[in-house]
């Protein structure tokens, strides 16, 4: 479990004070724990250019600027990202209501390559809850409050959005219910001709809300079902309704049955082979919710609206699906876990693990982490929890001045005769002059149960011995999570030399011999 407590920053031209106890509210409905710095009123540029504001080691610094000089501001942001690694966040300008201007636009084409700095379009946010009533409001003759304080909760959960992939909290998975949350009525009662679900109608607002839960698996957000329904109708809205946006194939994983919720989730996550902690739940029946945070309370469960046509609204002020980008594996990853599937059918028709090994026809190439693969390196060490021997959280721009400073980073891509897994490993080894030390080693848990990660091992001690044949250390950090890989090293021939809150594991790789294993082809760039 990540028990870090994050300092967060926040600057601003006008008076915010309350935002920061709104701000650690809304993080902690995320499991973000977090320390606030709120800079002095109106005194953001001079907190930028003096050194109280470092003294804090931030890691994360929130502008909050009604621009006016924009140029020279956003030189100001320049300056910022100098003199800090901490995450920026940047509300861009705020104009009156019907009017718009090159300038935000301006403000994204300035910072959208660079990885550190992120632009919230407070603008467009401001005029989605009513800027006449939240901006400039009677507060700001009071005390220049231009953003009035009944907007800070809204505004808190805007911002906390960002907390969310900085901490590693980003959810892996929404599991939804179907009757009156997918589609109106009950389809075991009223058939598939008596639901409601369509663009028009009664059926509007469960439509829009598969249209918006399909760009959330868009952006790699796995999905799943727990409904208390008979598997076949659920198949038949699947296959035949005309108006479903979301097929059976969008789904990892489906439990149409009469088990209660809390089983089916449980199962969902076993299938997934995803922590409970990664799965988010959406049921219309307030008791089921109930039974379900009262069961397992690692899944966070959203309060759903008695009206449908909320339903979309409310999902999207949950931020717990937040990440700093979308990575080519996101994109694929319905299509993976649809091959997934086959490879669950294949395994259960296979004599035994080994025919189902060998018959999987595994492919590992392991290559330098390049620019290319940067965001997905980041990702993978945010996201990963049980096959991590150190769970070491890294930001792109934290890979980035890792490799300048020549750290050795290799990451892998695994196919076998059903699909892509995409890139699913990461290894990363630093030179410490007398011996290699193993900062990170992690392996996706789409991957585990095939022997990948004794194969990608292999290979990292075989690239480190073909340029120094000297000791290498490699740590192992306990988490409630990875257990599994405790006794990892072992298998590789080395030694522990200290226990404690981490476990110090030693070998000589001068006598290391790599021995490949015959049922997985290899490629090593």
């Amino acid at each position: 479990m990540n028990d870090k407590t994050y300092n967060v920053a926040l600057l601003s031209n006008f008076t915010i004070k309350g935002l920061d106890e709104q701000l650690k509210k809304s993080a902690k409905r995320y499991g973000v724990s977090i320390g606030t710095y709120l800079g002095e009123y109106g005194q953001w540029q001079q907190e930028i250019l003096g050194e109280k504001l470092y003294q804090l080691n931030p890691d994360m610094v929130y502008v909050v600027v009604d621009f006016e000089d924009v140029d020279s501001q956003v030189g100001m942001i320049d300056q910022l990202a100098l003199k800090t690694n901490a995450k920026i966040v940047v509300c861009n300008k705020v104009f009156e209501s019907g009017l718009s201007s090159n300038v935000n636009n301006a403000l994204n084409e300035r910072f959208k390559d660079n990885p550190q700095i992120r632009v919230f379009d407070f603008n467009t946010w401001l005029e989605s809850i009513g800027k006449e009533k939240h901006w400039n409001t009677k507060y700001r003759e009071l005390g220049d409050m231009r953003l009035a304080p009944a907007a800070f909760p809204q505004f808190a959960n805007e911002l906390a959005a960002y907390l969310v992939p900085l901490a590693g909290k980003t959810k892996k998975c929404l599991v939804l219910d179907l009757d009156n949350v997918l589609w109106g009525r009950i389809v075991g009662e009223d058939g598939i001709q008596g639901i409601a679900l369509g663009p028009e109608g009664e059926g509007k607002p469960f439509y829009e809300f598969q249209k918006y839960v399909k760009t959330l698996q868009e952006r790699g957000v796995i999905l799943a079902i727990a409904s208390s329904n008979n598997e076949a109708d659920v198949k038949e809205v699947f296959e035949k309704h005309e108006h479903m946006v979301l097929r059976e194939d969008n789904f990892a994983s489906i439990r149409a049955n009469w088990n209660n919720k809390a089983q089916n989730i449980q199962e969902i996550a076993e299938e997934l082979n995803i922590g409970l902690d990664s799965l988010v739940f959406m049921d219309d029946d307030p008791r089921n919710r109930e039974l379900v945070r009262e069961s397992i309370p690692e899944v966070a469960v959203i309060e759903m609206p008695t009206d449908p046509r909320e339903y979309a609204k409310t999902l999207a002020e949950y931020k717990g699906f937040t990440s700093f980008g979308v990575t080519e594996e996101d994109k694929k990853r319905a299509a993976m876990y649809a091959d997934e599937k086959k490879r669950r059918s294949f395994k259960e028709a296979s004599i035994d693990m080994d025919s189902f090994l060998r018959g999987l026809g595994i492919a590992i190439t392991m290559q330098p982490v390049s620019d290319a693969s940067i965001a997905r390196a980041a990702q993978l060490t945010q996201k990963t929890n049980q096959f991590n021997l150190t769970t070491h959280r890294y930001q792109e721009e934290d890979i980035r001045d890792m490799l300048t400073q020549g750290f050795a980073m290799w990451i892998l891509d695994v196919k076998d005769k059903f699909g892509d897994y995409g890139l699913t490993g990461l290894a990363v080894a630093c030179d410490a002059g007398e011996y290699w030390d193993i900062d990170t080693l992690l392996l996706s848990c789409r991957v585990l149960g095939k022997r990948v990660e004794e194969e990608f091992f292999s290979c990292v001690l075989n690239q480190l011995k073909s340029q120094d044949a000297k000791k290498v250390i490699g740590t192992y950090i306990p988490t409630a999570k990875n257990g599994q890989v405790k006794d990892f090293y072992q298998k590789f021939g080395f030694t522990k030399q200290q226990s404690g809150a981490g476990e110090v594991w030693e070998r000589d790789l001068a006598s290391y011999e790599h021995k490949p294993l015959d049922f997985i082809s290899i490629t090593v760039i």
